[in-house]
């Protein structure tokens, strides 16, 4: 049987359940994942110099980019969720037209090997943003950084998922 039915099936019903929809659990994740980078900046800086061998200025410019998406996204979250009226023809005179924003669905986020801390956490504060119910993979060769997402907050959906190397570790 394929590992991934049962996270994607998990996923989904979670993303199906309604409550990553609303305005107060988005702020929720995205504010403790702004306290997950505060708390673990240190074990976030030693990973990635063991794992990337990068030096310690690369990666606190990695973990400042990242949390000036999450104080983005958190100063525009309620207008992004707001509905948008739309012009009125003969047709909708006497109705509310009006587009709303859903979330539409869930995502699974891949990160390259050579920026693994900036290429998930940014694309999974857009993630958070929008509602969808994300799950990061993390690439073999950052075993360290695999260790750290093992401490993250938990996710939006509740569900585990971290993929690892192309395998669901639990």
């Amino acid at each position: 049987m394929n590992p991934y039915v049962g996270l994607v099936s998990s996923l989904r019903a979670a993303w199906l359940s309604g409550k990553t929809r609303a305005a107060e659990h988005r702020v929720s994740q995205l504010e403790a994942l702004g306290r997950f980078l505060d708390d673990k900046k240190q074990p976030i800086l030693d990973a990635m110099a063991s794992d990337m061998r990068k030096v310690s200025r690369a990666e606190l410019s990695e973990i400042i980019l990242v949390k000036n998406q999450v104080n983005y996204a958190l100063n525009n979250l309620s207008s992004w969720m707001k509905d948008e009226g739309v012009d009125k023809n003969l047709v909708t005179q006497l109705d509310t037209a009006f587009i709303r924003k859903e979330p539409y669905g869930v995502v699974l986020i891949i990160a390259p090997w050579n920026y693994p801390l900036h290429l998930i956490l940014v694309p999974l504060v857009g993630a958070i943003a929008a509602g969808t119910g994300p799950t990061p993979s993390i690439v073999p060769t950052c075993s360290r950084a695999w260790l750290l997402t093992q401490s993250l907050p938990p996710a939006p959906n509740e569900t585990p998922g971290v993929f690892y190397g192309g395998h669901i570790l639990p």
